[in-house]
């Protein structure tokens, strides 16, 4: 409640979130390998953010908050630029 959670994760586990926000929300940023792996560790989220979020990212393991975003930023061009720019 009017606060905030940061939950940071490998790429090797897949995220599951199944949670209700009211003036926050809920969010995964960045992408996970093991989206597509069934056997792959899961991390279900849950829950309810009134007035506050809870935000997933996924980062490399020793990877800083800068360095996972300028990874991101360059994931996301390269994937723009394969799909035509779309």
């Amino acid at each position: 409640m009017m606060g905030g959670v940061e939950i940071i994760v490998p790429p090797t586990v897949r995220v599951e979130m199944n949670g209700m926000a009211f003036l926050g929300g809920f969010e995964v940023k960045g992408r996970s390998w093991a989206e597509q792996d069934p056997d792959a560790p899961v991390l279900r989220i849950g829950g309810f953010a009134m007035m506050g979020g809870v935000e997933v990212r996924v980062r490399l393991p020793g990877e800083t908050a800068r360095e996972a975003k300028k990874r991101e930023k360059l994931e996301n061009a390269e994937r723009r630029r394969l799909s035509g720019g779309r």
